[in-house]
Formats: C-alpha cells, structure tokens, sequence
C-alpha cells in the first residue's frame, strides 16, 4: 500500500469507529516506524470524532486544506518530506483547527460566530449616526460598486494567516518555493475609495488580496511571500459573508471591532 492509500484506508476506519489500537495494528503492518504509529492513529481518531459532532469544524479541515494545498505542491520535495503534498496538506489542517480550536478560548470572536459589520473609518474607529449609534453594513462591494443586500450576516472562519504567523508550517522549505508571491505594490490611489475602505490597508505598499491562500500561485510574480503581510492578517477576524437566503457572497479580513455577534 503506498502512503497515499494508507492514509486513505485510516480514514475511512476512524470514520467508521475504528479504535486507535487497530489503525496502529495496520500501520505496524504496513511498516510504519512503531514510535511514530500511536500519535498518528490517535490523529485520525480525534479527526473522526470532530468531525462526527460537528459540521462546521469538518468544512474548516476542508477548507483549510484546499489553502494549504497550492503551497504544500509548489514547495514539496519528496526527500524532505515523507508524505505525499496533498497528505501534507491534511496532516496541516488537522493541526491548524486544532491550534485554532484551541486560541479559541481568548478569542473574542470564536469560530462559527455568526456576526454583522460595523461601519469603521480609516483608522479603525466606529462611525457613528447623528443619534451617536452604530451603524452597520447593509451590503458589500464588489469591483468597487456598492450591492443592497438586507439581512446580510457573517459566519467567522478559522484565520489561516494567523498559523502561518505562529506555527510557519513552511518554515525551511523556502529553497523549494517557484512563484509563490503576493502581489506587486501599488499605490493608494489605484485602490477605489470602495474598495480600500472595506478591505485591510495595504502594508508597505502590498495590496490586501483575498485569494492569496486559496491559489497563491495566481498572483502576480513579483515579490517573495511576506511575513510582515502575514502578522498583520493574523490579528484580523476572517469572516464568510452570506445574503439573507444563505448565498455566500464574499470572504473577508475585518477588526473585531467592525463585527458584533448575533444571536
């Protein structure tokens, strides 16, 4: 069995309740170093269970290993790395929910908080009516226009940057990477006033991207991938926006304050 299929045939056990002690038995059978087998079965163990209880923390291990996955591929040399990229990328979103789940207990707004936009200026404080209340986003921009969306809500979304700032999964690797960059700077004023009022503020001149994880090598080649960049995404609240039918409509990076939770 390649690593590829055992990892697949561990899955569908721990899904299907198989105990720790028997995925162990069948990595042992399969050769797998015997001081290694009892953390990765207990893995899949744990994965299976989460995943068995909660639907939302199941589409975050997909989604976040869709985010790995562009880097795992483009930095992956199969002398360094035991496992194949896309099993890379697994093991990866496996340990990023856990390190999320966990950063949960500080955080104020955890994931699967369903939340709302506040309306902020530029240095990030709250607009206010003339009856000094908040006010809050009724819509979202897209290509710079303004769309009328009533009733649109935000689910928060476990941060990928902020494991890229704590764990650096790809730390060591860099001596593997081709074109994995973010794109070229720009100046403020090529921004629409829509757009950068809605989106994180450029960091030396680097222009806030949201499709930056999910296929980085799309992005313009220009310039190496930034940790300054990534420190800064990491303290923000990454939120999947809906309409009022359940319609996603965009992703996006926002402070803590621009969100109030709904019940």
């Amino acid at each position: 069995m390649t690593s590829q299929e055992l990892d697949t045939r561990l899955e569908q056990l721990a899904i299907a309740g198989e105990t720790a002690d028997i995925l162990a038995a069948i990595m042992l059978s399969e050769k797998v170093p015997s001081d290694r087998v009892a953390k990765i079965a207990q893995d899949w163990v744990n994965y299976a269970r989460q995943k068995a209880k909660s639907p939302t923390a199941l589409s975050e291990f997909e989604r976040m290993t869709l985010i790995f996955a562009p880097r795992c591929k483009q930095v992956h040399n199969p002398l360094e790395i035991g496992v194949s990229a896309e099993q890379w990328a697994k093991n990866m979103a496996r340990t990023a929910i856990e390190h999320l789940h966990e950063k949960n207990e500080s955080m104020p707004m955890k994931i699967g908080t369903k939340v709302r936009e506040i309306e902020v200026d530029e240095n990030g404080e709250l607009v206010l009516d003339t009856n000094s209340q908040k006010k809050y986003v009724l819509g979202y921009y897209h290509e710079g226009k303004y769309f009328e969306a009533p009733g649109k809500y935000g689910i928060v979304l476990g941060n990928p940057a902020t494991v890229e700032a704590e764990l650096k999964p790809f730390d060591g690797y860099e001596h593997n990477l081709n074109d994995l960059r973010i794109k070229s700077e720009i100046a403020d004023e090529a921004l629409s006033s829509a757009e950068y009022e809605h989106n994180p503020k450029p960091i030396e001149g680097y222009a806030p991207v949201d499709d930056i994880y999910v296929n980085p090598a799309s992005t313009e080649p220009t310039k190496e991938f930034d940790y300054q960049y990534i420190e800064f995404l990491s303290e923000l609240v990454y939120v999947q926006w809906y309409l009022a039918d359940g319609t996603e409509c965009e992703m996006g990076w926002h402070p803590s304050i621009a969100l109030e939770e709904l019940p």
